[in-house]
């Protein structure tokens, strides 16, 4: 903010030395944030196979309970998607 006949500038190195660190730690968390979608996905992947299982033996207790468990998640677009590459 500036004052009439005054000036209030940020020096450009002091706006890189406050602002570059919390650039970097913007790029680390997004990378954290991928790999826990990806770590979902896997892990639902997994439990969809179980409950496809489950329901060849006929355990519908064990098929009610993954279904639940799925139903809690958004990735499951990208669990399908991965358990369709591991097969």
């Amino acid at each position: 903010m500036s004052y009439l006949h005054q000036e209030d500038w940020v020096h450009i190195d002091d706006y890189h030395k406050e602002v570059d660190p919390l650039k970097d730690k913007i790029k680390e968390l997004q990378t954290v944030i991928d790999d826990m979608k990806y770590d979902e996905a896997y892990v639902l992947s997994w439990i969809m196979g179980l409950r496809n299982n489950a329901r060849n033996r006929k355990e519908w207790e064990t098929v009610a309970h993954c279904d639940h468990i799925i139903n809690l998640h958004s990735a499951v677009a990208q669990a399908q998607a991965h358990q369709m590459r591991s097969e």
